[in-house]
């Protein structure tokens, strides 16, 4: 058997119908197995968004609301199952509010927090052009259609909401689409 390279092709030679075989039965039986593999992947599919749905219930609405009607940040069961209500700082900038968040980092010297990607786009037809542009970006010879992205990473958002509410700057927590997200963690006893 010879040796398979990372672009090479599969080898189907086991799937080989045999002479006389009746291949319109064979393809008929695939088809339908196919067809419940299928049905069996978006059944299970709802199943685990469902499952989802529960787990996302219970860790961060039923038990922390529980958890702060009773005044408690920590609970451990008689069974040594700990439960800890944990706050983090989740936040994406909305597209509505993006021009005002950029313009407040770049007043409050935090310009370097945003990330600018370009997007440049090409024809089909000029491959070409593309690898001299890549080549020599600076010496462009005719005008692009060019866009600009502005982002700040939602994981970098969060540390430095963090780092600016520890400070105690008066934050625009809704201009950047911040919320503090409470939920609960289990610690089961080793």
């Amino acid at each position: 058997m010879a040796k398979k390279s990372a672009a090479a092709v599969p080898d189907y030679s086991d799937y080989k119908v045999e002479p006389g075989a009746n291949v319109l039965a064979t393809l008929s039986q695939l088809a339908d197995e196919q067809k419940q593999a299928e049905a069996e992947v978006a059944r299970l599919e709802e199943e685990l968004r469902s499952a989802q749905a529960k787990l996302r219930d219970l860790a961060e609405h039923r038990l922390p609301n529980l958890m702060n009607e009773c005044g408690m940040r920590e609970f451990t069961t008689k069974d040594g199952i700990k439960i800890k209500v944990v706050e983090k700082i989740r936040g994406s900038i909305p597209e509505a509010h993006a021009t005002r968040a950029f313009a407040w980092l770049e007043e409050h010297g935090h310009d370097n927090l945003i990330k600018r990607e370009f997007k440049i786009e090409f024809g089909k037809d000029e491959e070409g052009w593309a690898k001299k542009f890549q080549a020599d970006l600076a010496k462009r010879k005719r005008p692009l259609k060019v866009q600009l992205k502005r982002a700040v990473h939602p994981s970098t958002l969060a540390s430095f909401v963090n780092e600016q509410l520890a400070d105690g700057v008066d934050f625009p927590m809704e201009m950047f689409g911040v919320h503090q997200q409470r939920s609960s963690k289990i610690e089961f006893k080793d």
